[in-house]
């Protein structure tokens, strides 16, 4: 009984200890790192998104999490488990409230039936270009997530208002990661995860 309190302990430790190191990342730094990994833990997710969105408050995941609950980009009732991969679906969810992306005629309705499910928000976040290819059950890979952050910052240099600050205020951070997240992924490789991300002329 003691060995697997103590085991507890030390795993618990160890979710802190890379929390608080993700913590203490930059945006481009993470997705450095994340880069390789085969998903993407709750605690990157969320230390990244705040800063994209312009620091929306919080000194630890936790808090940060409780921010994005109160201001609605989740849910009352989420909890959070910093180690345990993220989904496509899930991601989805959060890139639809944060932004207050608009839905189309047929999201609207489906919507309004059965809630804003991660399978519509999927739908949603890749028809504005935000999100990857794939399914919303689907683990989001390391590559997948530096693509995403690629193309929400380059969102949210074209887009007004940012959902924690000012345009003003963060628009030269915007610009610093965009140019340092392109030396971790090329435009060229992201676009095919996220093919929306280049517009081809028509005419």
């Amino acid at each position: 009984m003691a060995r697997r309190v103590l085991l507890m302990a030390v795993v618990a430790s160890i979710v802190s200890l890379l929390a608080f190191s993700a913590l203490a990342e930059d945006v481009c730094e993470v997705a450095s790192r994340v880069m390789p990994e085969s998903c993407v833990t709750q605690a990157d997710l969320f230390v990244t998104l705040n800063q994209v969105f312009g620091n929306c408050g919080g000194t630890t995941v936790e808090e940060i999490v409780a921010n994005f609950i109160s201001k609605g980009y989740l849910p009352a009732d989420f909890t959070l488990e910093a180690n345990a991969c993220v989904t496509k679906g899930f991601v989805s969810q959060i890139l639809y409230h944060a932004l207050g992306l608009r839905p189309g005629l047929i999201e609207r309705v489906r919507i309004a039936v059965s809630g804003l499910t991660p399978g519509i928000a999927l739908k949603i976040a890749q028809d504005n270009a935000l999100m990857v290819l794939g399914d919303a059950d689907e683990n989001l890979t390391g590559a997948e997530f530096v693509a995403c952050i690629f193309a929400l910052v380059r969102y949210e240099l074209h887009t007004t208002p940012l959902p924690c600050t000012t345009y003003r205020a963060l628009k030269s951070q915007l610009d610093q990661w965009l140019v340092c997240i392109q030396q971790v992924m090329p435009l060229s490789e992201a676009a095919t995860y996220i093919p929306g991300l280049i517009h081809v002329p028509t005419s």
